[in-house]
């Protein structure tokens, strides 16, 4: 059985033991890393938290309690005046993105950067 390829074409790229789901993903993650080095961020981690985009919800049609879907980033950390940024590398701009990113960002009252491979930070 052959293993599926990931539909933008994104490699799995291993780094420090962490396995990122895209090359870019694990360059974004070397350059968060020299900043931290410089002391221009700290507590970097590629271990963020998962955030709820909705409450769990009983569904009519089938009976059954649903578990909320969930939106995770790919990266925190603390930036110089004490504030937690969250960052997600992002290949191409997608609308359901910054859909999710609306989302969370009103719901749990924090920011989430997308950072592309073109440089753009939106």
């Amino acid at each position: 059985m052959m293993a599926r390829r990931n539909k933008y074409g994104a490699k799995l790229t291993r780094i420090d033991g962490h396995l990122f789901r895209s090359r870019w993903e694990g360059e974004l993650y070397l350059q968060l890393k020299l900043l931290e080095r410089a002391g221009e961020i700290s507590g970097l981690s590629a271990t963020p938290p998962k955030f709820k985009l909705c409450a769990d919800y009983f569904c009519e049609r089938t009976g059954k309690m649903v578990k909320a879907p969930t939106y995770t980033p790919d990266f925190y950390y603390t930036d110089c005046d004490g504030k937690i940024v969250y960052i997600d590398a992002k290949g191409k701009t997608l609308a359901v993105n910054k859909v999710k990113r609306k989302i969370v960002e009103s719901r749990h009252g924090v920011i989430v950067w997308f950072v592309y491979e073109d440089g753009r930070r939106e």
